[in-house]
């Protein structure tokens, strides 16, 4: 009785230890980054950015736009206050920007929240196309990766599409007031 007791709970020990082996070589899944929404993330140097999307404003559902509101998310993890160079071109425009960040870690809105709008103008782009952008940071690491074009028609994205401040004409000349013209024709006999 001693000897089947002691097999089983041999048994059962070797059991266990082969099951929790299992997991022992596997990667945790939680330490992979991924991109979790629509847009890309990317490493540059010590600054990271997060869901990248280039949002256009097509004037007609299906045509291309040569405006977009290029949104993502900043971290800094380099300790120094620098600068993120963000260009990209298709058929032979291209157009570019910079945005500054701190020498903090905090999550810097570029384009949505509380960040104002970083819109870029000049390429034609097309919605569900995929753009490649270079992003070069002020220590000279340069990455690029392949951002996604999206338009309004996905709910959340609506309230950030590119809107453009109309510049204001300066008068050139004095503008001439005109007199008010009786058009009312005499009634006859």
């Amino acid at each position: 009785m001693k000897i089947r007791a002691a097999a089983s709970l041999v048994l059962a020990l070797a059991a266990a230890a082969g099951l929790a082996g299992c997991t022992l070589v596997s990667p945790q899944a939680t330490t992979l980054h991924y991109d979790a929404s629509d847009g890309v993330g990317v490493d540059v140097g010590g600054v990271k950015v997060r869901n990248a999307i280039l949002l256009i404003s097509p004037e007609d559902p299906g045509a291309s736009s040569t405006t977009a509101n290029f949104i993502f998310g900043l971290v800094n993890h380099s300790g120094e206050a620098g600068t993120l160079t963000v260009s990209y071109s298709a058929d032979g425009d291209s157009t570019s920007g910079e945005i500054e960040f701190p020498a903090d870690e905090g999550i810097i809105e570029v384009g949505y929240g509380t960040g104002e709008q970083f819109v870029l103008e000049g390429v034609r782009l097309a919605a569900g196309a995929t753009v490649e952008v270079t992003f070069t940071s002020s220590n000279g690491t340069t990455v690029q990766a392949f951002v996604p074009v999206l338009d309004g028609s996905i709910t959340p994205y609506g309230s950030y599409l590119p809107t453009v401040t109309p510049s204001t004409p300066s008068p050139t000349d004095p503008v001439e007031t005109l007199e008010p013209v009786d058009t009312e024709q005499p009634q006859g006999p």
